[in-house]
């Protein structure tokens, strides 16, 4: 019979361990927030993440949302959605709200026909929920690879000019994914570049903008290059 709980527990710890430690080589006090990405979780390892003192995951899919949910409620967990989002699947997401979910961040505006879609579905819902509003991450593509999601800086500007006296999406950050690749040196001009972007947001607007940067395979490189928020999964899950 799998442990989950000691297993995520022995984890957690050599994660944090980690996170310290590349704290340390740069100099950083300020700890990052993480996100467990549960995507292919069992129910058990679920749990065990909530008993980890965890408040929110992360999920790929609208439809693994749906079958999830009362998982997700039973263990009073939130989510974030950090893949690839359909502007069709608004909608069921609007109705996961009406059935309980308790959504936090989605990581992946990244083209107006989502954008246009989510205010769309905000204003529908604030018939029942008047102060209903989109928190987002503006998702930066900085990897080669064409399989990865996001636009260019200048895409994403021109959403942010879109959005100019609306408040049905609030941006709240920058989300990007590195290339899945060995060589340290591309992941962190990955990173960089997100993170020069982020700064770019920041004058914009005049506040503190998130980065969400970093995933089992290089969290420790976004912590270096300043990442507020680690995507972290299969790390979590070692061993089981």
């Amino acid at each position: 019979m799998k442990n989950y709980k000691e297993i995520i527990k022995q984890n957690w710890d050599r994660i944090k361990k980690e996170i310290e430690m590349a704290m340390d080589r740069v100099g950083r006090t300020d700890f990052p927030s993480v996100l467990p990405v549960v995507k292919t979780f069992e129910d058990e390892a679920i749990f065990a993440i909530s008993r980890e003192g965890f408040e929110v995951v992360g999920e790929n899919r609208v439809e693994r949302v749906e079958e999830k949910l009362k998982v997700y409620q039973a263990a009073g967990l939130g989510v974030d959605i950090i893949g690839h989002l359909q502007s069709k699947k608004v909608k069921k997401l609007i109705r996961l709200l009406k059935d309980g979910l308790k959504l936090r961040f989605v990581h992946s505006l990244d083209r107006e026909s989502l954008l246009n879609e989510l205010i769309k579905r905000a204003n529908s819902y604030r018939k029942e929920v008047k102060e209903f509003k989109w928190q987002v991450f503006l998702e930066l593509k900085t990897s080669f690879e064409e399989t990865k999601h996001g636009a260019d800086e200048e895409s994403l500007l021109a959403l942010v000019e879109s959005l100019k006296g609306r408040d049905e999406v609030e941006i709240v950050g920058i989300m990007t994914m590195a290339p899945f690749v060995e060589d340290e040196d591309v992941i962190r001009a990955s990173f960089k570049k997100a993170a020069d972007f982020r700064k770019r947001l920041e004058d914009k607007f005049g506040r503190k903008m998130l980065l969400s940067a970093g995933m089992s395979s290089d969290f420790k490189i976004a912590v270096e290059e300043g990442s507020d928020l680690l995507r972290i999964g299969t790390a979590f899950i070692a061993g089981l």
